[in-house]
């Protein structure tokens, strides 16, 4: 999808608790590897620490609800 260039990263919606939504279009056959990351208006990015978030592709629509904090 975005191939890890933050020009293709997807943006999220902010919905009310605090819940960021977005649709992400993707193949039934190849799984999905993302992580969050919060792009500031200064040009800096801050990267979810850690290891990637694996999705196994789906035929059907499959939600993923993180809560991600950021101090």
């Amino acid at each position: 999808m975005g191939e890890w260039d933050l020009a293709k990263a997807l943006v999220l919606d902010w919905n009310p608790g605090n819940i960021w939504t977005g649709t992400v279009p993707m193949s039934t056959t190849a799984p999905l590897e993302y992580k969050f990351l919060i792009a500031y208006q200064d040009g800096s990015v801050c990267w979810q620490p850690g290891f990637n978030h694996k999705l196994a592709a789906a035929a059907q629509e499959v939600g993923v609800q993180r809560h991600v904090i950021h101090q």
